[in-house]
C-alpha cells in the first residue's frame, strides 16, 4: 500500500481495481498521466470530460511491467492501463492549480481528469490529505491537459 502525500507512487493506493484487459485496451487519444480521471470514447481512453457529474471511477494506471512509473505520461497512440476502481479504494488522483483541498473534503470530477470541490455537485471521492495547490506547487506534475501545474492528492473514492 503507497504512503499519504507526496511519496505516493502509485496510482491504486489502496485496495485491487479492475484492470482492462490488455486485448481490450484502447489506445490514449491525446497525452494522459498516471492518476487522472478517464473515460472510453470511440476512438480510444481520453481524459474525462464531463465535469460536475457522477461518472465512472475510472483512472489512468502505470504500466509497471514496461518500467513506466506514475510520472511517465501516455503519448497519443500510446496502450493505457486502465483501472475501474469501487468506493472505499483509495486513489492517487489529481487536482488542478489554484485548488487548496483539506482533509475530508467532497470532490467532484472537472472537465479535464482532475477532482474538484464538490459543493452541490455529485461527489466520486473525498480527501484523505490535505493538498494545498493554490499557487501550482503542492505534488506538482506537469498537467496532461497543458492547463497549467497540477498536484497529486490521496482520495477515497465515495
Amino acid at each position: 500500500m503507497a504512503t499519504v502525500g507526496s511519496a505516493s507512487r502509485v496510482v491504486a493506493a489502496k485496495g485491487q481495481p479492475i484492470i482492462v484487459d490488455q486485448s481490450l485496451t484502447k489506445v490514449a487519444t491525446g497525452p494522459i498521466t498516471p492518476g487522472y480521471l478517464v473515460s472510453y470514447t470511440s476512438s480510444g481512453i481520453a481524459l474525462n470530460g464531463t465535469a460536475n457529474k457522477q461518472v465512472g471511477r475510472t483512472f489512468a494506471l502505470e504500466r509497471t511491467e514496461m518500467n513506466k512509473s506514475i510520472d511517465d505520461a501516455y503519448a497519443t497512440g500510446d496502450q493505457a492501463a486502465v483501472g475501474f476502481f469501487w468506493p472505499g479504494q483509495w486513489v492517487t488522483a489529481v487536482i488542478p492549480s489554484g485548488t487548496n483541498v483539506a482533509v475530508g473534503d467532497y470532490l467532484t470530477p472537472d472537465a479535464y481528469g482532475r477532482l474538484v470541490a464538490a459543493s452541490s455537485n455529485p461527489a466520486i471521492a473525498r480527501a484523505v490529505e490535505a493538498v494545498n495547490n493554490t499557487n501550482g506547487n503542492g505534488n506538482c506534475l506537469t498537467a496532461s491537459n497543458g492547463t497549467g501545474t497540477d498536484a497529486r492528492i490521496m482520495v477515497e473514492l465515495v
